[in-house]
């Protein structure tokens, strides 16, 4: 069977994508390169030169909603111990005016007190519930961050993240 000729066109699926990269603080894209490998798999090309590619994705959040738009509810669950469940409203994702999809997952960073910001984890739905920590921290204050999900899950000034939502000292 004879080769295509012309000019190919290669097509991912979104849901096979990577997550998106934050070049800086405003532009989220893709590095990639390619190569071209025959038909029979006998032959490639070298690789292409890294290009940045930046679709043109747009994440919102919903009804123009403010960045501390973070609901959170403190549980005591027996003596001393208590938990804090957050929950925030889906971040849709559009392309110029339209909707693709909602976020698929969210990173999220959280401080205790006056201590140092910790990663917690990477949840696909909108909601987290964490313990209070024993020693309680002081203040007994809790900070929380959420992300868009990102290739560097880092907080130094060379990893950028979308950030999503933010809310400071709730008191726990």
């Amino acid at each position: 069977m004879a080769g295509k000729s012309g000019l190919q066109k290669a097509t991912i699926a979104l849901e096979q994508l990577p997550p998106l990269k934050c070049i800086d603080a405003t532009t989220l894209g893709y590095y990639v390169k390619y190569r071209v490998v025959s038909e029979d798999r006998n032959r490639t090309s070298h690789w292409s030169p890294v290009y940045l590619l930046t679709p043109p994705y747009e994440f919102r959040r919903p009804n123009n909603l403010a960045l501390d738009a973070i609901k959170s509810f403190v549980t005591n669950t027996g003596g001393n111990d208590k938990v804090v469940t957050f929950s925030w409203d889906a971040v849709n994702v559009y392309n110029k005016s339209n909707f693709i999809r909602k976020a698929i997952a969210y990173d999220i960073w959280i401080k205790w007190g006056n201590g140092e910001w910790q990663y917690q984890e990477r949840v696909p739905s909108t909601s987290l519930t964490v313990s209070r920590p024993t020693p309680t921290p002081s203040p007994a204050t809790l900070s929380i961050e959420i992300y868009g999900r990102s290739v560097d899950v880092s907080r130094d000034a060379n990893h950028q993240q979308l950030l999503l939502y933010k809310r400071d000292n709730i008191a726990v």
